[in-house]
């Protein structure tokens, strides 16, 4: 119940500073005598202040609970130790029947099941969130602690995969990543378009991969073998902070991205590794997932639609990357690519070559932005958005190399 405990003070930690914030702006607005500037802080005020106050004395109560120390046995203080002992039986009995139901397949089955009756073909998507990028709190934010039936409801809301992974939990809902597709194919189901925005970060990396399954790995690749559209992190819920996933994470991340990209029907493909970043070991740039190995398993010729966004990968990887994506492509986007080694010429005059007399004719649309090594050298420091048209500083290099491929810039002239 203490990792319990702890989990739920940190959740409403973010309301508490938000009221810490904004008392702080009121306070400032009447020392400078701008009674306009901060209206919306003065009408919060007491909301905000008795948020604070409440705050407090819930993880006083909760603290005292679980450590069984005394303090003062108020009536506020034994109506927050029985939320915290009510809400912890509920939430321990929903993780328990989540696991059960996940262990012995019966979750992955009876959806393979109901998909496999509808007769046609399927579009999955995956998150570890209630929603996406939804609020855990109520929508004034400060009833989420002073109203006790709405904070009773947020106390046993469902966890994202972050906050288990926080609390040391096994990350058992990992394994339908593998488990469902494969489910929905043994079931006659043809999987056409998946999109995931999950994966573990810390631990439990290879239940992704569902160990379970005798040969996982070949049972994953059959199963998305007739994928034509695959998008990966689009959906994430976790933008609560980055992190790089260690060596064992990275392996079955490579095998998991690798299997449904060898789909040869394959004609959409959206990758965003934002979530999967963190800084380098000095802590001086982003340091972008290595997307090279997974990208090497593309084999479909039917690719159309092309999306790499926050990733980084070798001069070889690029270069055999895009000499895989044929000639169909309508749209190829690179946001925030890092060149590891080498040189982007010979992968940028392969796009020319593929791909310009398509942009020409309105057939195909190149877009790059944040392009970084070789060539383009390091990542500016103002690179503080992922959206593309949102850089300055060496954008109009980059946008060159854009209008190089699309056949609108004279060959070699952006590099010479």
């Amino acid at each position: 119940m203490a990792l319990y405990a702890n989990y739920l003070q940190l959740e409403l930690q973010q309301i508490d500073t938000y009221c810490q914030t904004k008392i702080f702006y009121h306070h400032r607005s009447m020392s400078e005598d701008d009674d306009e500037c901060y209206d919306e802080e003065s009408e919060h005020l007491d909301a905000c202040t008795q948020c604070r106050f409440e705050y407090r004395s819930l993880c006083d109560a909760w603290q005292a609970c679980v450590q069984n120390r005394g303090i003062s046995p108020t009536k506020e203080t034994r109506a927050y130790q029985a939320m915290l002992r009510e809400g912890f039986q509920v939430y321990k009995q929903a993780h328990e029947e989540q696991a059960q139901i996940i262990a012995d397949g019966s979750f992955v089955e009876s959806i393979a099941s109901a998909i496999a009756r509808v007769g046609h073909a399927v579009s999955l998507g995956l998150v570890d969130g209630r929603g996406h990028n939804a609020s855990p709190f109520a929508a004034d934010y400060f009833s989420s602690i002073l109203n006790k039936d709405i904070l009773a409801e947020f106390m046993i809301r469902p966890q994202s995969w972050r906050a288990i992974e926080n609390i040391d939990a096994k990350l058992f809902p990992a394994q339908i990543l593998s488990e469902l597709p494969v489910a929905i194919w043994q079931s006659g189901g043809a999987l056409r378009n998946l999109s995931n925005g999950c994966f573990p970060h810390r631990k439990d990396h290879s239940l992704a991969l569902s160990p379970a399954l005798e040969g996982a790995q070949g049972h994953i690749e059959n199963a998305t073998s007739q994928l034509r559209a695959f998008e990966f992190g689009t959906l994430a819920s976790s933008a609560a902070g980055r992190s790089h996933l260690d060596d064992e994470g990275k392996a079955a991340m490579d095998i998991y991205l690798g299997s449904m990209l060898e789909s040869t029907d394959l004609q959409k493909l959206n990758l965003d590794m934002v979530v999967y970043n963190g800084d380098d070991d000095n802590g001086n740039r982003p340091g972008y997932y290595h997307i090279g190995s997974a990208l090497t398993c593309v084999k479909s010729k039917a690719l159309r639609h092309v999306s790499i966004y926050n990733a980084a990968l070798s001069q070889q990887d690029l270069e055999a990357f895009c000499r895989s994506l044929g000639r169909r492509i309508e749209s190829l986007s690179l946001n925030k690519v890092d060149l590891l080694d080498g040189s982007w010429f010979n992968a940028l005059e392969r796009l020319r070559d593929s791909l310009s007399s398509r942009c020409l004719a309105g057939h195909c649309e190149i877009s790059f932005s944040g392009l970084s090594g070789g060539e383009f050298g390091d990542q500016p420091e103002d690179q503080s958005s992922s959206w593309p048209g949102s850089i300055s500083g060496p954008l109009s290099m980059v946008k060159r190399a854009e209008q190089f491929v699309s056949g609108m810039e004279e060959r070699n002239v952006y590099f010479t």
